[in-house]
């Protein structure tokens, strides 16, 4: 099921990781409230319980709230679609923080003296929106792509429209909601750094590592393609 609704590919990332905890949360509350053993009620409680230990530590850091308002499916509607309208000014203000710290550049509104700045009230002139700003004022988008993530694809396409925000896109994007591809790399590099092979030097070891890494994710799209 995490599997299923975290991402579209082998590897989840963070960006779908609260939608994670509200569907198992969800599943949890609707078994408990359906079930007539004492001991599975009991077993789910308190499975619910350390799912929520665990969601509560995401507001510890902007990188759930980053990630997820870059995903263009979720963006800032998926608070208000989840009933959460309270949350959304405080998610909004850890994304604008990251986003001016580090992110925006030069880009976007400049300072205007005060007369332009009436001028420009006198004749119904608007500020052009920086990036972030015309991001958030699209609203969420229905993405398909069978090629690659669809919320990848997204921001590939709009490269040349708001260079500075695919930047924070990419890098909040790539972040997996877990260890195991990591893990599963130094899996792999035993059967590299062999009795046989083990004086490869590191940019050989690395560049192995890479080429099995992407026969993985080749069999993966292959397989998923040929399912859909």
């Amino acid at each position: 099921m995490t599997k299923t609704i975290s991402s579209s590919v082998g590897y989840p990332t963070i960006n779908r990781a609260m939608s994670v905890y509200n569907a198992l949360i969800d599943a949890l509350e609707e078994f408990i409230d359906r079930e007539s053993s004492p001991s599975l009620r009991e077993a789910a409680t308190q499975g619910k319980q350390k799912l929520l230990d665990y969601y509560s530590k995401t507001d510890s850091t902007p990188v759930y709230a980053v990630a997820t308002a870059m995903d263009p499916r979720m963006r800032f509607d998926w608070w208000s679609v989840n009933d959460w309208e309270g949350y959304i000014q405080a998610c909004a203000d850890m994304v604008t923080d990251v986003w001016q710290k580090n992110y925006k550049g030069k880009e976007g509104p400049i300072e205007l003296d005060i007369e332009v700045q009436r001028q420009m009230r006198l004749f119904g002139i608007k500020k052009k929106p920086g990036e972030l700003d015309e991001y958030i004022r699209e609203g969420s988008s229905l993405i398909t792509c069978k090629a690659e993530p669809p919320e990848l694809m997204y921001w590939r396409s709009q490269m040349e429209r708001w260079p500075n925000l695919a930047n924070m896109a990419r890098d909040y994007l790539a972040i997996p909601v877990t260890s195991t591809p990591a893990e599963r790399c130094f899996s792999q590099a035993k059967s590299i750094a062999t009795l046989h092979s083990n004086i490869l030097d590191k940019e050989a070891f690395e560049a192995i590592e890479a080429l099995e890494a992407l026969e993985a994710l080749e069999a993966i799209e292959h397989n998923r393609i040929r399912c859909n």
